[in-house]
């Protein structure tokens, strides 16, 4: 009677890792399952006994992943832990705006990106024209991410 307790609480746990997160009941039963094992084994089982309890403790493991599995995609997002929005399009950081068309200094060689100084202020820059030394005359024309994207203003 022994393994087969064990047995349905190894499937539980193993069941119930699906929906958390961590391994640690997969882990406990994994063990508890072997554990099933090692008691049927050692207990005064006949062999058939013992062939039909090694059968279909893995048949039902089999079928509790699928089950497991199963329930996984059928469920909606509210009834499990994964996060099922997509986040395409997102951006970390965003150039200011107000920025577009002011005058800026090269703050280093940008080689095509390095840093320039608006207002006393060091942003982040790629120039449009490849490499352009450092104090040079710059305009913003627009911006990508957190950077902003200059142009070079010949003299």
């Amino acid at each position: 009677m022994m393994p087969w307790l064990l047995l349905c609480i190894s499937l539980i746990l193993i069941f119930f890792e699906f929906y958390a997160p961590g391994g640690v009941l997969a882990l406990i039963g994994s063990i508890v399952f072997i554990g099933a094992w090692v008691i049927a084994i050692s207990s005064d089982m006949s062999f058939t006994e013992l062939v039909l309890f090694i059968l279909i403790s893995l048949i039902t493991l089999i079928l509790t992943i699928r089950y497991a599995i199963y329930r996984i995609k059928k469920s909606s997002s509210r009834d499990t832990l994964m996060h099922s929005k997509d986040q395409e399009g997102y951006q970390g950081a965003q150039f200011d705006a107000s920025l577009i068309g002011r005058q800026a200094v090269a703050y280093t060689d940008l080689r095509p990106s390095g840093f320039i100084i608006v207002d006393d202020v060091r942003i982040a820059a790629t120039c449009q024209s490849g490499y352009v030394e450092k104090g040079s005359s710059l305009k913003i024309i627009g911006g990508d991410g957190a950077h902003v994207i200059v142009k070079h203003i010949v003299e």
